[in-house]
């Protein structure tokens, strides 16, 4: 079974994984989707590259703790197999950029990395 964020009840990750589900878009209808900006993200747009309206100004922490805030502000779910992550350092985070963007920041030089990343969800493993 895979370990989300904190290991959390199956209530709570489902609550988690459905928070984006009735947001609506803020595009015109017909609009293209935007492109991505680095080589591992995937073509499609998901929750994975929403941007909240606010900027996330997280210090330095628990990989589960940054994790759960991050997916928290757009329903995008971060997994991650090997509960002995949880517990390891990550990055502060800092701008309004997306979940993609700042989980990406918050690993950065980490011993962490995402080992799969797809419009809704990101895995996370050791380096």
């Amino acid at each position: 079974m895979h370990t989300v964020l904190r290991r959390c009840s199956p209530a709570l990750v489902l609550a988690i994984a459905l928070a984006g589900c009735s947001s609506a878009s803020t595009a015109p209808p017909g609009a293209a989707p935007e492109s991505a900006n680095s080589a591992s993200a995937p073509a499609a747009t998901g929750k994975c590259d929403a941007v909240p309206d606010h900027a996330y100004d997280l210090p330095a922490g628990r990989f589960d703790e940054v994790s759960q805030q991050l997916a928290h502000a757009t329903g995008c779910v971060v997994v991650y197999r090997d509960p002995g992550l949880a517990s390891l350092p990550v990055n502060a985070v800092k701008g309004q950029i997306s979940i993609r963007q700042a989980l990406h920041q918050a690993l950065d030089g980490t011993a962490l990395r995402i080992a799969q990343d797809d419009a809704n969800a990101m895995t996370v493993v050791r380096r």
